[in-house]
């Protein structure tokens, strides 16, 4: 399939994204990614984009990335019939493959609904779900228990 996203314009619109994300914030962002559009241009413009203003670039699904700065990325969670799933579930399930790893990643959405999120996004009871499972007691626990410690991606 034809790549339709042209790299100069998705550069225009990420800078413009940055400079509204730099104006609104009064700094850069820690990183840049972009998990959720599937072509090779448009990640070619984050990563352009990214080395122009001196932010880290943050592509967990390139194995070449995952080598250079040793992350493990643990297989992705199954969604049931109701296109949702249970993060607890999920982490117990890759637990022993995290843990043998000295730096893993895991990728979540918390957040709560609006009206726009609910019309707009695939991801919404999963957005609960996870906030609920990151606030968790469970969580502290886990974490504590295993000795995990949350980084930045600047200190990889």
């Amino acid at each position: 399939m034809k790549d339709t996203i042209e790299i100069c314009e998705c550069e225009l619109e990420v800078e413009a994204q940055l400079n509204k994300f730099i104006e609104i914030t009064g700094k850069k962002p820690d990183y840049i990614e972009g998990h959720a559009i599937n072509s090779k241009n448009f990640f070619q413009s984050l990563k352009n984009v990214a080395t122009k203003y001196d932010i880290f670039y943050s592509d967990p699904m390139d194995k070449d990335w995952q080598k250079k700065y040793n992350v493990y990325v643990p297989k992705m969670f199954q969604l049931n019939e109701n296109g949702v799933y249970d993060p607890q579930t999920y982490l117990e399930s890759i637990e022993q493959d995290l843990l043998v790893h000295d730096t893993s990643i895991l990728v979540f959405h918390p957040g709560f609904l609006d009206q726009y999120v609910i019309d707009n996004s695939s991801f919404t009871l999963i957005r609960i779900k996870e906030l609920e499972f990151l606030c968790s007691s469970f969580l502290r626990e886990w974490k504590r228990e295993n000795n995990v410690e949350y980084i930045k991606f600047s200190e990889l």
